[in-house]
């Protein structure tokens, strides 16, 4: 019983732990140069949406840490009110990616581009999302609503159990 407890536990943390930057998004190749664009949540939801690049040698596929990397997202049909946004290793949890960390208001379709300076000249991956509208805001509290009725749940077991009991056992009675 405690191995399947400890595999049921590994298992439960096994799915809230990501070594990824997201889902893929797009993907660039210019001058031996490899541009990936990835975003985070999936699907994408109105609010912060995270947008992790890799640059990466085309022919070795080995990451390139030393550039400035900008992310620019606009509605579609709108291309005029587009946000720029620096993504850097330090927004990044993965710090082979640059991140930018993006305030999308509203659902609908949205373009983003990622723009790479490089010493051959720039790079661009460009793709378009719909983005979904905002989970409800008890979604993010849930854990917080739930968590009195743990407790609650033990001690009703605890009771129901102890009152079985003393149902089952045979009364003593002085025999004639």
């Amino acid at each position: 019983m405690r191995e399947f407890a400890a595999i049921a536990w590994i298992c439960c943390l096994a799915t809230s732990l990501f070594g990824d930057g997201g889902t893929v998004r797009a993907v660039e190749e210019v001058d031996g140069l490899r541009l990936t664009m990835m975003t985070s949540p999936e699907p994408p939801r109105a609010g912060v949406v995270d947008i992790s690049l890799l640059l990466q040698d085309g022919a070795s596929g080995k990451a390139i840490l030393d550039r400035e990397l900008v992310v620019r997202v606009w509605p579609e049909g709108d291309a005029r009110r587009g946000d720029l946004v620096a993504a850097t290793h330090a927004a990044a949890t993965n710090k082979l990616l640059y991140s930018a960390l993006v305030e999308i208001p509203r659902a609908g379709d949205w373009n983003i581009a990622a723009v790479a300076d490089t010493k051959a000249g720039t790079i661009e991956a460009t793709t378009s999302i719909e983005i979904q509208p905002p989970l409800p805001a008890w979604t993010e509290l849930w854990g917080w609503i739930a968590l009195p009725l743990v407790p609650i749940a033990l001690f009703l077991h605890h009771v129901t159990s102890r009152g079985r009991d003393k149902r089952t056992t045979p009364s003593k009675k002085a025999d004639p």
